[in-house]
């Protein structure tokens, strides 16, 4: 089951808070103002920066060792016999 990691992760709504009350609204991309409806004047909200998100790269893992002993080829390994190729004892 997947989650919503992609969804929230490029979240490209407008935050817009309210200096008054500081009411958070998030509006589509193309609303460029709001006004609050917490007093009378109906206050603008103003418009907030998305905080800044710092990507942490990983080290890359050390290189494996070259092995001394490469260890026996393929030539050098004895084929073994299949489960039924085995000679049988005969009573």
């Amino acid at each position: 089951m997947k989650g919503p990691g992609l969804r929230i992760r490029h979240d490209v709504r407008r935050v817009f808070r309210c200096p008054r009350c500081d009411r958070v609204v998030k509006t589509a991309v193309d609303v460029t103002a709001v006004r609050c409806h917490c007093s009378e004047e109906k206050a603008w909200m103003r418009l907030e920066t998305p905080p800044k998100t710092v990507r942490i790269l990983r080290e890359a893992p050390p290189p494996l060792p070259e092995p001394d002993d490469p260890g026996p080829t393929a030539a050098d390994r004895s084929p073994t016999p299949a489960v039924g190729d085995a000679a049988q004892p005969q009573a």
